[in-house]
Formats: C-alpha cells, sequence, structure tokens
C-alpha cells in the first residue's frame, strides 16, 4: 500500500481514489467509505484525530489493509500536505505497524533547513534603511524637476 494524488498516480491501475470526488481522468476504483464526512469536509482544516473519530471509528484497521495492500489510495491534496490519505496511513501505522509511504515523494529541502534550532523560522523582512517620510505635494513636485 502506498499513498499518492490523482496527478502523481492517478493513471496508474492499482490507484484507487478515497476522496469524496475524482478528476475526470480518473477511471479507476474509488472506496467513498474513506473519505472524509460532510461535516469535515465542509470544516476545511481538520486534525488527525477528527478524521479517526468521524470516518474510522468503527473500521477494523486488519480489514481496511487487508482490502487496500495492494493498491495505491488517492486523493486530492499535494504531496507533503496534511490530508486525509496520511491520516488513514499514520492510523495502520499506529495500529498494525506496517510501514504506508507516500509514492515517490521526496521532501524538498528549503534553505533553513541548515540553520539551528529557531534559526530555521524564516526571517521577518528588514526595515528599509531609507527615509519614508511623505512630502507635501509641492515638495514632491520640486524634487521631480
Amino acid at each position: 500500500m502506498e499513498t499518492s494524488n490523482f496527478f502523481k498516480s492517478g493513471r496508474l491501475p492499482n490507484a484507487v481514489s478515497i476522496a469524496r470526488s475524482s478528476p475526470s481522468f480518473f477511471t479507476g476504483e474509488k472506496d467513498a467509505s474513506l473519505a472524509p464526512t460532510w461535516s469535515l469536509f465542509k470544516k476545511g482544516r481538520y486534525s488527525k484525530a477528527e478524521y479517526v473519530r468521524e470516518v474510522l471509528k468503527d473500521r477494523d484497521p486488519k480489514e481496511v489493509y487487508a482490502l487496500h495492500k495492494n493498491h495505491i489510495l488517492l486523493c486530492w491534496e499535494a504531496p507533503g500536505n496534511s490530508c486525509h490519505r496520511r491520516y488513514l496511513a499514520e492510523w495502520l501505522q499506529e495500529e498494525l505497524g506496517v510501514s504506508i509511504p507516500e509514492r515517490d515523494y521526496v521532501p524538498q529541502p528549503t534553505l533553513f533547513d541548515d540553520l539551528p534550532g529557531d534559526a530555521q523560522r524564516r526571517p521577518r523582512a528588514r526595515k528599509s534603511p531609507l527615509p519614508t517620510a511623505r512630502l507635501s505635494e509641492p515638495e514632491f513636485q520640486s524634487r521631480l524637476f
């Protein structure tokens, strides 16, 4: 089992949609029972705990894994973003001890990865050393000519 998104893996023969909807080019199997509920979908951002509570609460992890062990589970989110396919993979890993990787995902390094601790946060924009005094209209016009 692996996870991915429609645009990277949606044309592969063992791809299965676990989203509420699929793009028009996707012709593979669908398992809407693993999609976020409508209330989670409307909420936009939701946590893994909320997804597990609303979608996976009555599911047997062994059955879910057995049903999809040879599939690539797809949704819309780009790799590296928090989404329900990764919540599902983490839940299966916690419950069964199986590893479910994101297909062909390599985290991209940033300029700040080599910095220690809190310095990894992006620096704030510096204030310009140039004066920002406002000029009156006559002063402004006199400096133009």
